[in-house]
């Protein structure tokens, strides 16, 4: 550190040989130094290019690859991404480091959980004017059936081993952890398929610039160029991906979409937060270096608990005296066989401990035994580990208390603390259908229209295309902690006319409100006649008159109240 430290204030690695050769001899006195001037020179230079990796002096580009500089500011400025290193050092804290595992976890259960389903909404006024209400509930309920049928078969999966709504886990998973994820769309001929589109998944490190020079001179014909194994036109689009095959390690080139028929032939979802930004980066990869130091401290305070546990009690020797064998005379307890006479002419250095237990009995004169106490782990560990990870948890729009979940605040707190973490699963949500499901979609409708499965005139052309595919992608609904006030809340949303039961039934558990009147029309005389032999005293409250109206009101007066804070 001293010798880099050195170098650090060099202006020049090609600096006056002597001066340097003092310099050295002054930082290291009495270490002979016996350098020639070029080994010199390279000693500074490797010396630079270690350091420059977080000051980024030297002229030299700076690299990040998740590790943190224990001294001071002496965080880069500037910097370009090492993506392999980011990638294998996330998964490693993904597997190694709990709290790492929780963030990713907490983000893909409550984003994702069993899958993102298709709520259709084609803007009428641009694709099908002269629809009557019927044709349009018809055509909505036609497509989002056909679609479920499939996204919930294995057909979606090229291996066969997944369904959509688990591979949609399986997307986000990974794009969290490595930063971006590839899929390559294929289309089938198989008439026995329900629809032709299956995805396969492609490896970020299968993606890397190809070594041949008759690859790069095309890409620059064709006026393009190629940054980390994707390219990319002059305005940044990306255009081709080029696949490197595990076994033969040979690149194959992959086009994003078809020239002539349009159709889409590889999705690349990279998480990015700068202009320029091609290849994607983990979530985790801000706090790589704090996971691993909370993780190799965890481990620490384990072991040091077992070996605490494990040795007991040592002997205090007393003063001007040799320390005596205490072990040698071990007995079993409540035996009356010792193991080892003390008396022995040559007594073993060691006995045999019997578990459950041992007598220390030939202690010698002004010896005692004490026992051990390391404090430890310390009273203040958790709190203080407990702040490093809201840290880390805040960072990425996770409160504490989720990734715990453990909720020991009032309600109105923890009411603020899911409303928040709701927001940014309505964000994440809003991705995953922009990057992955919307051009799913388009593609899995492609295939249902050249079938004639679906109608939908006017689908070649753009705008009405996009207005064929309007849609919104609903998951499950915001934890609730106190069901009473949410439906309650609800009555009032939906007598204000600020929402509708269509989009409740889907937020709160994904069903169709049209299916569900269906259900209740067949249902509620079904049930009227099962209550008529039940007796009046275990109705429910309000079925056996008119009710306090009072209180009826007064919990509605709160229920408006608590909204309103």
């Amino acid at each position: 550190m001293k010798l880099l430290n050195l170098f650090r204030r060099r202006k020049s690695v090609d600096r006056d040989y002597a001066t340097a050769i003092q310099e050295l001899d002054r930082e290291f006195p009495g270490t002979q130094i016996d350098l020639g001037r070029a080994s010199l020179r390279r000693l500074f230079r490797h010396s630079a290019i270690a350091m420059s990796s977080w000051t980024g002096q030297s002229g030299l580009t700076s690299t990040f690859s998740g590790g943190k500089y224990p001294g001071a500011l002496g965080y880069p400025s500037g910097w370009n991404l090492d993506h392999e290193k980011l990638r294998r050092r996330s998964r490693i804290a993904y597997w190694e480091s709990v709290h790492g595992r929780a963030l990713i976890g907490r983000l893909v259960d409550n984003t994702v959980n069993t899958g993102l389903k298709l709520e259709s909404a084609p803007i009428w006024e641009i694709c099908w004017l002269k629809a009557s209400e019927e044709e349009k509930r018809v055509w909505i309920r036609n497509t989002e059936s056909r679609y479920h049928l499939w996204a919930n078969s294995k057909e979606p999966s090229a291996s066969g081993r997944m369904t959509l709504y688990q591979l949609e886990t399986f997307e986000f998973l990974n794009r969290l952890r490595d930063g971006e994820t590839f899929l390559r769309l294929h289309y089938s001929s198989d008439n026995s398929r329900m629809n032709p589109l299956y995805v396969q998944f492609f490896q970020p490190d299968q993606i890397y610039t190809p070594g041949s020079s008759e690859m790069l001179k095309a890409a620059k014909l064709r006026g393009n160029k190629i940054v980390d194994g994707i390219e990319i036109s002059k305005t940044g689009e990306e255009i081709a991906y080029y696949v490197h095959d595990e076994e033969t390690g040979k690149p194959t080139r992959v086009i994003r979409k078809g020239p002539k028929s349009g159709k889409l032939f590889m999705i690349h979802s990279p998480l990015i937060d700068s202009v320029g930004q091609v290849r994607g980066i983990p979530i985790l990869a801000n706090m790589i270096h704090e996971l691993q130091k909370l993780t190799d401290a965890d481990v620490a305070e384990i072991e040091s608990m077992i070996i605490n546990a494990c040795i007991a009690a040592y002997i205090e020797p007393s003063e001007g005296k040799a320390s005596s064998r205490p072990f040698d005379g071990i007995r079993l307890r409540n035996t009356g066989a010792e193991l080892f006479e003390s008396t022995q002419i040559n007594p073993p250095t060691t006995g045999v401990i019997h578990k459950p237990g041992l007598i220390i009995q030939n202690l010698g004169p002004g010896e005692k035994i004490s026992e051990i106490d390391t404090k430890r782990p310390s009273a203040n560990r958790d709190t203080f580990v407990k702040s490093i990870k809201s840290g880390l948890s805040a960072s990425i729009g996770i409160p504490d208390e989720c990734v715990e979940m453990s909720f020991n605040q009032n309600y109105s707190a923890s009411r603020a603390t899911l409303i928040l973490f709701w927001n940014d699963i309505a964000i994440y949500r809003v991705n995953i259908g922009a990057d992955i499901l919307n051009p799913l979609l388009e593609a899995w409708m492609g295939g249902e229209i050249e079938s004639n499965r679906i109608k939908a005139l006017g689908w070649k052309t753009a705008v009405t295309r996009r207005a064929w595919l309007n849609c919104s992608w609903t998951g499950i609904s915001k934890p609730s902690i106190d069901p009473l006030k949410e439906v309650k809340a609800v009555q009032l949303r939906t007598g204000l006319g600020h929402t509708t039961g269509e989009r409740e039934a889907r937020i709160y558990n994904g069903s169709e409100f049209s299916e569900n009147i269906e259900r209740l029309k067949v249902e509620n005389p079904e049930l009227t006649e099962a209550k008529k032999s039940l007796a009046p005293a275990i109705l429910p409250s309000g079925e056996n008159g008119d009710g306090d109206k009072e209180e009826a009101k007064e919990e509605v007066a709160e229920m408006v109240i608590e909204e309103l804070r």
